[in-house]
């Protein structure tokens, strides 16, 4: 456990070389007060990328990202809060001195719980998506196009969901790619999912597009009174009252259709 002072000097001096330590990753061309280059979260050709040494702050006013120094390592490494302090410490060059913590006696490590979570969770956070797949071929054709954001997993219980919740953000979603499983099988992965308050998308292949999961289901399957049932028990278990409200009417939209 990093000390919370060590935390302070390091996001301190991070943030007062914030313009080197972007630099490292975008090419930035003095404007004024600010430094202006091509932002690295969204294709452009005209520069909206801005770095303000004297806000300490980052701003693109093409896609609306913004944030200080720790902020931006988040974001182009995929990493997490301590994760870059831990990076930005280097780059500024004060050693940490960390803290044992104990763990309680009961704890699991997230590659227990999901195998290859490890290597697979700087992606995660990094694109905000999970995905996951029942069969190995399917991972292998996956990370063989570069999406080292999916991992191998059976079937998704509850304490898998809560481990990829550690990784995603409250707008995060878990894409769940539909070859094996069964239909039993993928209602108990959405529910344990909703569990979680992050967003559900279903693919029938590793190559074919996600679709939300209500409107995969109204795609791939025929409107049985079982079927709907079996929606609105989903719907109505998820604990966030707004996602559940905004799910509700999404389904109610498309089964109008």
């Amino acid at each position: 456990m990093i000390p919370q002072e060590q935390i302070d000097r390091i996001k301190e001096a991070a943030n007062d070389d914030i313009v080197a330590i972007i630099e490292k990753y975008v090419k930035l061309k003095r404007s004024g007060s600010s430094y202006k280059g091509l932002c690295p979260f969204h294709d452009e050709s005209t520069p909206s990328f801005s770095v303000s040494p004297r806000r300490q702050m980052y701003k693109c006013f093409g896609c609306g990202e913004s944030g200080d120094a720790i902020d931006f390592i988040q974001q182009m490494e995929g990493m997490s809060f301590i994760e870059a302090i831990r990076h930005l410490a280097g780059m500024v060059g004060i050693i940490i001195t960390e803290e044992k913590a104990e763990r309680p006696q009961n704890y699991t490590p997230p590659s227990k719980v999901i195998p290859g979570i490890k290597k697979a969770k700087h992606e995660i956070r990094k694109k905000d998506i999970a995905v996951i797949a029942k069969e190995e071929k399917t991972i292998k054709k996956l990370r063989a196009e570069g999406k080292k954001n999916s991992v191998l997993l059976p079937v998704l219980k509850p304490t898998h969901a809560k481990v990829l919740a550690k990784y995603l953000s409250d707008h995060g979603s878990v894409v769940i790619i539909c070859s094996g499983y069964t239909l039993t099988e993928l209602f108990t992965m959405i529910r344990a999912v909703y569990k979680r308050n992050l967003n559900v998308q279903l693919a029938k292949n590793y190559d074919d597009n996600s679709l939300h999961w209500i409107q995969f289901l109204s795609t791939h399957f025929d409107d049985t009174k079982k079927l709907r049932e079996a929606q609105i028990q989903v719907l109505a278990a998820i604990p966030d009252t707004l996602k559940r409200n905004i799910e509700t009417k999404h389904f109610a939209r498309i089964w109008d259709q």
